[in-house]
């Protein structure tokens, strides 16, 4: 048996919009985004020095990344209502464009509450780019392709953290925190000339039929969808909170430099990756809901100490690694069964997710610089292990309410038939993922 990964990008298009790409367009948007995820975590890394430079506590400065999961969220929530209405290229190059503007200003500012302003423009922006880039997947590359393609993008994602970290927090290290803005804006000019040249124009889409709101009632009516929303708010809050504070962690705990935390954020970055890696291997031999529910669960309990302990820079990773792990095994597992619960709004409930994850990373970000304050980082693990389990019971609301995502909403080859997990592959509207029902592969 092997996963067949065709995935949800493009809904609604056309038969003849997708065809062959060209050679360089995948490399094209795993580059972008790369650069988008960037320009989201470059901060990371920098978080001590640019408190240090503008005289300001570190939980002040945090809230940059508060505010440009804002940015992100109120394109995603955009994103819901018009994203099929306007090319894909050209909001890509809208967005990598922004992108380039916005790092070039962070990068020269001088004033902080200006400096946070713009960080609301970055987070647009770079919002923008990264649906832009899964849904371009879905319009350029045929259904035998698309699975690779919407893959190569979430990888662009990971390299962001296991190679860009570490080039800027380097880069930070030996020209300043300030040089590091400038690392997205030649990252971000690079990739608005790749997308210009390499992706060509498709034929311009008809509108999409029904209000600007149908799909939210959908949504809003489906309680399997509501409970999976909610658990991902919750365990991403948690999620995003730590992501953030891992960095100031190693600095302030351990006293090293932007380059050497740098390069502890790309070691973690590798436990994650062993876990999306990891997802699909285990869905298939546990079932989707049940690897969600205890990966989910484990996280909780793997984070509860960690952050509380100071032993040695590597001793305190190797500690936070499986939560690293698990986290990055939930993430693909409740993404995919979300594209399982409302087929007929499919589009809306993708959209939807990807607002509730950065609501959550604005969310995390205030909320751990709370608990930092009145605790430090033990506060943070304590809260990141109470939200998750938390979500893990909103999960498992969710999904006793959704049996068939039980499955993790995958097609399964059996020899040289391709079929769902309920029995023969039913018809659908070509470029529409398969609808899984649970079941057993016959």
């Amino acid at each position: 048996m092997a996963i067949a990964t065709d995935q949800v990008a493009g809904g609604g298009h056309q038969d003849q919009r997708a065809g062959e790409a060209s050679r360089l367009a995948l490399p094209a948007l795993v580059f972008a985004s790369a650069s988008a995820q960037l320009s989201l975590v470059v901060a990371n890394p920098i978080l001590v020095e640019i408190a240090r430079s503008f005289h300001l506590p570190l939980a002040l400065v945090a809230q940059a990344r508060t505010l440009q999961g804002a940015g992100s969220a109120a394109a995603a929530l955009l994103a819901t209502l018009v994203a099929d209405r306007f090319p894909r290229r050209h909001q890509l190059l809208l967005g990598l464009a922004g992108m380039a503007a916005t790092a070039l200003a962070l990068s020269v500012i001088g004033s902080f509450p200006i400096w946070l302003l713009v960080q609301i423009l970055s987070g647009a922006a770079s919002g923008l780019v990264a649906l832009a880039c899964a849904a371009a997947a879905g319009d350029y590359f045929t259904e035998a392709r698309r699975g690779t393609a919407i893959g190569g993008v979430f990888a662009g994602m990971g390299l962001a953290w296991l190679v860009g970290l570490p080039v800027a927090g380097f880069v930070a290290g030996a020209w300043g925190w300030r040089s590091a803005y400038a690392m997205v804006v030649v990252a971000a000019a690079a990739g608005l000339a790749a997308i210009a040249v390499v992706l060509r124009p498709l034929p311009r889409l008809s509108a999409p039929g029904g209000s600007l709101l149908s799909g939210w009632h959908r949504l809003l009516g489906h309680r399997a969808a509501r409970g999976l929303l909610l658990g991902d708010a919750l365990t991403h809050t948690a999620w995003s909170g730590f992501l953030i504070y891992l960095g100031p962690f190693f600095a302030l705990i351990y006293g090293l430099r932007s380059s050497a935390v740098g390069t502890m954020l790309s070691l973690a970055s590798l436990a994650g990756l062993v876990g999306v890696l990891s997802a699909a291997p285990l869905a298939r031999r546990f079932g989707g809901r049940r690897m969600l529910l205890a990966s989910t669960i484990a996280a909780g309990v793997a984070i509860a100490a960690p952050l509380g302990a100071v032993l040695t820079p590597l001793v305190s990773l190797a500690i936070m690694a499986p939560y690293v792990f698990l986290s990055c095994i939930r993430l693909p597992a409740s993404g995919t069964i979300a594209l399982s619960l409302l087929p007929e709004a499919r589009g809306t409930m993708v959209a939807a997710h990807g607002f509730v994850i950065a609501a959550a990373a604005m969310t995390g970000s205030a909320l751990c610089a709370a608990l930092f304050t009145a605790g430090g980082f033990a506060a943070i693990g304590l809260g990141c292990a109470a939200l998750t389990i938390a979500g893990a019971y909103a999960y498992s609301r969710a999904l006793a309410e959704a049996p068939g995502a039980r499955t993790l909403g995958v097609a399964v080859e059996v020899g040289s038939r391709r079929q769902d997990t309920a029995g023969p592959a039913r018809r659908r509207p070509y470029g529409q993922p398969l609808y899984v029902r649970e079941g057993t592969a016959r």
